[in-house]
């Protein structure tokens, strides 16, 4: 006895498996958990991004900086070096605006968020905050040129990201002195579809 199987994910539709009532029908529930499996790790990609911003820092600690819509794209060459791209699009842009305190030998703790878009009647925006002093700051050979990582706590949305919460990392590199030029990754995972 044969019988025609359907599945509904969110995403795609599967429709005209056949399979026997016998050993086939434990290969063919062995296919559908696969499938859902599949369906749930593609599903889980909307809750990731990686972003770069580029920006500056005023004397009073306060980081301005902003990020437009873009494909970041990464790959290995035949010689094994790295080829790293970032590509601006047309579209909307993200803006990260912080505070930092510095707390000495290179560490630092920040607070700020990350505002999407340019809707003014309802902004989408994520608060972060430092893990402790999990900045750090160092400076590279040639005087003026710096490093730096962060991670934070993503601890509130509004708007579309409403009750979001996850962590980031912060990973950048800029010329002169206390972050005054800069440009950064920020890499965050979160609760909720973004």
């Amino acid at each position: 006895m044969y019988m025609t199987c359907l599945l509904e994910t969110k995403e795609t539709t599967f429709l005209a498996i056949f399979c026997s009532k016998n050993e086939t029908m434990t290969a063919f529930i062995k296919v559908i958990v696969a499938l859902c499996a599949a369906g749930i790790a593609v599903a889980a990609v909307d809750k990731e991004f990686t972003m770069q911003f580029q920006g500056q820092c005023t004397g009073a600690n306060t980081c301005i900086g902003k990020g437009p819509s873009q494909d970041i794209s990464i790959g290995i060459d035949p010689d094994d070096a790295v080829a790293f791209d970032v590509e601006g699009k047309l579209g909307s842009y993200a803006k990260y605006t912080s505070d930092l305190v510095f707390l000495g030998n290179g560490t630092y703790s920040e607070r700020g968020n990350i505002t999407f878009g340019t809707s003014l009647h309802r902004p989408h925006i994520l608060h972060f905050e430092s893990i402790g002093a999990s900045g750090y700051k160092e400076y590279l050979t040639k005087v003026g040129e710096y490093v730096y990582t962060m991670t934070a706590r993503i601890v509130d949305g509004e708007g579309a990201l409403q009750d979001v919460t996850g962590l980031m990392s912060i990973t950048g590199y800029g010329q002169e002195d206390d972050f005054a030029t800069w440009t950064q990754y920020v890499s965050a995972v979160v609760n909720e579809p973004l």
